[in-house]
């Protein structure tokens, strides 16, 4: 399967077939994660699997108030992989200071994709949510508090097999640009 079909392949998968997701489909997932490329090479990265059903429906209510019509939906997913970034203090404090941008919240959001991405490819179904509180997610999984939760993911098979499609979206003239942003990006290929 190529790049590209992968890509057109996935999708935010709300709807999970009652399989289970085997011990190495998750560890071919984690694998496309431990080789995504980070910051100075920091891999702040932690991940850890729920599949539990009980905590996977307490994770399910771990949102902010009132998100259960939201992510209400995570309670039938077979396993949850929450997203965590562990910063290294001195790369990442001294970096804070001088970029506007948390570096430790951008790889893990790569490493997530790797982990997305890898299981479009084996057909595997998910879904990342943002929408949660990262003070109940890390108190019901008995965090270390120098983790950062940064998204969790919902991972299962779905229940109609994923197909390559084109999503709507928006012209890529609209998105990219040539120089600078009022020449709107056009191949002449």
């Amino acid at each position: 399967m190529s790049f590209r079909e992968i890509v057109l392949k996935r999708r935010s998968v709300r709807k999970f077939a009652d399989r289970p997701v085997t011990e190495g489909e998750i560890t071919a997932v984690f694998e496309a994660a431990r080789v995504a490329p980070s910051s100075n090479n920091s891999q702040p990265w932690r991940f850890v699997i729920v599949r539990e059903k009980g905590k996977v429906e307490e994770l399910a209510k771990c949102g902010p108030i009132i998100s259960s019509p939201v992510i209400g939906f995570i309670a039938n997913a077979p396993c949850i992989i929450v997203c965590c970034a562990e910063p290294g203090a001195l790369y990442h404090n001294a970096i804070k200071r001088l970029l506007p941008s948390d570096l430790a919240v951008i790889d893990v959001s790569i490493a997530t994709e790797h982990i997305v991405l890898a299981a479009a490819e084996i057909g595997l179904g998910s879904c990342w949510i943002g929408w949660i509180s990262e003070k109940k997610v890390a108190k019901l999984l008995n965090l270390p508090k120098k983790w950062k939760v940064i998204a969790m993911l919902a991972l299962g098979w779905p229940d109609k097999p994923l197909e390559a499609h084109e999503p709507k979206r928006k012209a890529l003239s609209e998105i990219a640009f040539d120089g600078s942003p009022e020449k709107p990006w056009c191949s002449i290929d």
